[in-house]
């Protein structure tokens, strides 16, 4: 049995913040930390080691991460205006307006959240609900009825939208009977679709019980044996590379993922952790040693980055960039770097014909 130490309690306790402040879809799919935390420790508990991880075992990206969310959490206002998510808008407008709080300044907070609308989308739309129901009480009944016949139609849109996506996963032609590896197969967000999963309800009542059915019942045997006759065959030919690589003393990295499978490593990455054994985990590691963060490299593009002394200048990494859009592989961080890693090979080989 695993014996856990203290710094495993600590990135427990930051999973689990992360689970309450961030949008899940960007994070780990593993609950199990989150469950024990929430029987076990308290809130204040629960932060305080969440703190203390940030302070002793964060890396650079954990760091800026948390930067973020608590500048959100510093916009005037933020916390007393997001009280307000569970009210009725009629309710939330006058607890607001008890405290002092105008329209005028919750968008102003909606404006500053405009940049990070991809970490709290749920919380974004809510303001964006509210200063539309501030707006719909300065209109006249005439285009009160407009302005409710227009939302009506694009809730019906979106409920339309939506019934494909929904559809599919519940058909017999969707492999990943798992709703949040579903979503990222498909390349969407659970969260940021949520609101228009929910108008389902509304407008077609017996496929969103059967959806939320099978969300219910998706850990079933069955689910799980085709989740499994669809990965299996993936698994054995990537143990095939593997296998390949070693015998003539080498090791596989993304570029040969990709070269070889289109399903998403990340992905693949999830629900090996999940249901298969170390065997399998193994293999999957033979390509790519470390965590997947999977952020889109364009953001972190620096002036110039060093690999076993082979300099690559901003016009290099660009170049790099250019090449995996041409042969479409993800433009991920750790592909880039991978790429990165074979260019410096072959000039240090050169170097040295």
């Amino acid at each position: 049995m695993r014996k856990y130490n203290k710094k495993d309690y600590y990135q427990a306790a930051f999973i689990y913040w992360q689970h309450h402040e961030v949008e899940p879809s960007l994070l780990s799919d593993d609950e199990v930390e989150v469950l024990i935390l929430d029987k076990h420790f308290t809130k204040r508990e629960v932060y305080l080691m969440m703190e203390n991880y940030i302070y002793q075992y964060a890396d650079k990206k954990e760091v800026k991460l948390y930067k973020k969310i608590c500048k959100i959490h510093e916009c005037p206002n933020y916390w007393q205006v997001i009280r307000t998510m569970d009210f009725p808008l009629a309710k939330a407008k006058k607890y607001l307006d008890a405290r002092n709080i105008k329209k005028n300044q919750i968008k102003n907070l909606f404006k500053r959240l405009e940049l990070s609308q991809n970490l709290i989308p749920t919380e974004y739309d809510y303001i964006s609900d509210l200063i539309e129901y501030y707006e719909s009480l300065e209109l006249t009944e005439e285009e009160k009825q407009l302005q409710l016949e227009k939302k009506e139609e694009k809730r019906k849109a979106q409920a339309k939208e939506i019934e494909q996506h929904i559809e599919y996963f519940l058909s017999d032609a969707n492999p990943i009977p798992i709703y949040a590896f579903y979503c990222e197969y498909m390349g969407v967000k659970s969260r940021d679709i949520q609101k228009q999963v929910n108008l389902l309800s509304y407008y077609n009542e017996e496929l969103y019980h059967r959806f939320k059915e099978a969300c219910a019942n998706e850990g079933t045997k069955e689910n799980i044996q085709k989740l499994f006759t669809f990965v299996n065959p993936i698994l054995n030919k990537l143990a095939q590379i593997v296998s390949d690589y070693q015998q003539e003393g080498l090791q596989p990295d993304l570029i040969d993922y990709y070269d070889n499978i289109s399903f998403p490593y990340p992905l693949l990455l999830k629900i090996v952790s999940r249901y298969y054994t170390k065997k399998e985990s193994d293999i999957i590691h033979a390509f790519h040693g470390k965590s997947i963060h999977n952020n889109q490299v364009n953001r972190i593009v620096s002036d110039r980055i060093t690999w076993n002394g082979v300099v690559f200048e901003k016009e290099d990494q660009y170049q790099i960039i250019s090449w995996l859009h041409e042969n479409n592989y993800p433009v991920t961080y750790e592909v880039f770097m991978d790429k990165v890693k074979r260019i410096a090979k072959e000039k240090n080989k050169q170097k040295h014909l």
